[in-house]
């Protein structure tokens, strides 16, 4: 593994967009359902690098939180959620261990991400690079965030349940 937490493996995406960038680090880390602790440590150290406030419960499920943008700190809190854990399937003839190996990605010739063999963990994996890529971007314009990062969704919602509702601030949520 890398400094980063992900295995070293050579880049597909573009890396100069956050969210590819975010997306095929978390691809590099072995996510599946009830096995979530790696990919959701990565997310602590990227709030950390970045100054953010952030918690990680018991579950492993972390909450970020970040400031509004000037101009926006009357506006209402808004959560954005997303899981960390993927659907594992895999083709018969597959060697692929879900527990330990990164997703093999690549772009087809239309342009769209797939993975090689096995499910792609886009759901939510995209959604999660997304928040980590706002997080990052300090030119966007928005009301305090609390981004929601949560464990274990495709077993059951046993993360999000978990959630307690003084956790948050956000009335609403995306």
């Amino acid at each position: 593994m890398s400094a980063e937490g992900t295995f070293n493996m050579a880049f597909v995406l573009d890396q100069t967009k956050p969210n590819q960038k975010y997306f095929e680090a978390i691809c590099g880390i072995p996510h599946p359902s009830t096995e979530e602790k790696a990919v959701s440590d990565y997310v602590c150290s990227v709030a950390e690098k970045l100054g953010l406030d952030y918690e990680q419960d018991k579950f492993w499920n972390v909450i970020v939180r970040k400031p509004a943008s000037k101009g926006y700190e009357d506006a209402p809190v808004v959560m954005l959620e997303g899981h960390m854990d993927m659907v594992c399937v895999k083709t018969p003839e597959s060697t692929h261990d879900f527990s330990h190996d990164p997703i093999e990605i690549y772009v087809d010739d239309k342009g769209d991400i797939r993975a090689k063999d096995t499910t792609l963990g886009a759901d939510d994996g995209m959604g999660c690079a997304y928040m980590l890529a706002i997080l990052t971007d300090d030119t966007l314009a928005h009301p305090a965030l609390e981004c929601c990062f949560t464990t274990q969704e495709e077993v059951g919602l046993v993360g999000a349940q978990a959630l307690k509702p003084e956790y948050f601030k956000a009335r609403r949520m995306i």
